[in-house]
């Protein structure tokens, strides 16, 4: 329930921001294609995965770092973050990802890409996803 409420104020705010033209802010978004060579264009970069780490251990794009941009430290963690280096973020459709730019614009980071859908549309395109080892029990 908490989510959702969350969920339903986020949209509102970006659909008014949107209405107002204060969306200049905001990372253009691309697709799973355009953000990979984009990535693989760069060298010093972050790849910042903004889900829950249950998710991320599932599948994350290789060298991603995972900061849950739901957990009441996530400004402090991105914040140690060279905000010189262009900044890869994602989450699983698209949502979170645009929490989480707007967090880094306001933390003062000036090249921000974000994957358009989320690991569902990188997955589609058949990209490479790192998948963590099952733990034997």
């Amino acid at each position: 329930m908490k989510y959702l409420l969350i969920l339903i104020a986020y949209i509102s705010f970006n659909f008014l921001s949107a209405a107002t033209g204060h969306m200049q802010n905001q990372a253009k978004a691309q697709s799973a294609t355009s953000f990979k060579a984009k990535m693989d264009s760069v060298k010093n970069k972050t790849i910042l995965d903004v889900r829950m780490p249950r998710e991320y251990s599932v599948g994350h794009i290789k060298g991603a770092i995972n900061y849950n941009v739901y957990e009441k430290d996530f400004k402090e963690k991105v914040s140690t973050l060279d905000k010189k280096r262009p900044v890869f973020v994602y989450c699983k459709a698209g949502g979170r990802s645009t929490m989480a730019v707007k967090q880094l614009k306001e933390l003062g980071f000036t090249d921000i890409h974000e994957l358009q859908g989320g690991m569902l549309a990188w997955e589609a395109e058949k990209l490479e996803v790192v998948r963590e080892k099952a733990v034997k029990e």
